[in-house]
């Protein structure tokens, strides 16, 4: 079984990617602005969808997460 051993050292050494929804009436976007800064340091992709970018635009999502991976090697 895996168990995260999260820590003040280690926490923020994981590249992250935040995907934010414009249009998203359940968690609005100043809601996930503000999320964002309180776990600084992701990159920060916006995408004019819903609340689930995944569902409304797969081909978006799948081409931000490519380009995340790609910039980290």
């Amino acid at each position: 079984m895996l168990v995260p051993h999260w820590t003040d050292a280690r926490f923020g050494k994981l590249p992250r990617l935040y995907i934010e929804a414009r249009q998203d009436r359940s968690v609005i976007l100043p809601v996930q602005r503000r999320m964002q800064q309180l776990v600084p340091g992701a990159s920060i992709v916006s995408l004019d969808t819903g609340h689930d970018p995944q569902v409304a635009a797969p081909g978006c999502v799948a081409l931000a997460l490519a380009e995340f991976v790609a910039s980290q090697m």
